[in-house]
């Protein structure tokens, strides 16, 4: 009986034992967890202040390539001449269509000031 009871108590021990062991596993992987957390927290504005250089880094390149495409640039762009020459035809064209309109408009206002001319002769 007294084999059984030490055996017991030393099962009871390993018990506490690992009881504890398991204890300080669990309190290590909360302070682990915390860190884990803090330290994404960290990674990610790290992470978005990376990306806004990045995007800063882009704009400042294409306004540096601007700048130069500028610079290179001394002639007027043939594209841009052909397309002031359009606008300048339309213009021109425009203006020829609202004279034309003009003078049918003048010719109908004629035509039916004979009309009621007429109409009037007829009625008296």
């Amino acid at each position: 009986l007294r084999a059984m009871q030490a055996n017991l108590e030393a099962l009871m021990a390993q018990v506490e034992e690992k009881t504890q062991l398991a204890a300080e596993g669990f309190k290590e992987a909360g302070k682990q967890r915390e860190l884990v957390i803090a330290l994404t927290k960290k990674i990610d504005a790290v992470s978005k202040r990376n990306k806004a250089l990045e995007k800063e880094a882009t704009r400042a390149e294409l306004a540096r390539a601007e700048l130069v495409t500028l610079a290179v640039q001394t002639d007027e762009d043939a594209a841009l001449l052909a397309a002031r020459a359009a606008a300048e035809e339309a213009r021109q064209s425009l203006s020829r269509a609202e004279a034309a309109l003009a003078r049918e408009a003048e010719e109908r206002r004629t035509e039916a000031a004979a009309a009621e001319r007429r109409l009037a002769a007829l009625r008296g």
